[in-house]
């Protein structure tokens, strides 16, 4: 697999530019993961699915748990107590 940073740039009469190399500038960004799935033949996407499979539930318990982590770090609020009122009160 290769990702194409440079490619050939036709000459422009009306521009004014030749022929030749260019680098494309622009920010491109890749995906951390290449799913090529799409382009297999059957037979071999028979043997894959088993796998993605497997992946996908696994993704699943994942999300879950991060889930169940979010929910059990929210804080809740309470009224002050009796006592750390008495204590500013005394203070101030």
């Amino acid at each position: 697999m290769q990702f194409v940073r440079f490619y050939w740039k036709q000459e422009s009469v009306s521009a004014g530019t030749q022929a030749g190399k260019a680098k494309i500038l622009r920010k491109v960004q890749y995906p951390k993961v290449l799913d090529i799935y799409e382009f297999c033949s059957d037979g071999l996407k028979k043997q894959l699915d088993a796998g993605r499979e497997l992946e996908r539930k696994e993704r699943e318990i994942e999300d879950t748990r991060i889930k169940e982590e979010k929910a059990g770090q929210d804080v809740e609020m309470k009224d002050e107590s009796e006592e750390s009122k008495q204590t500013k009160k005394a203070v101030g």
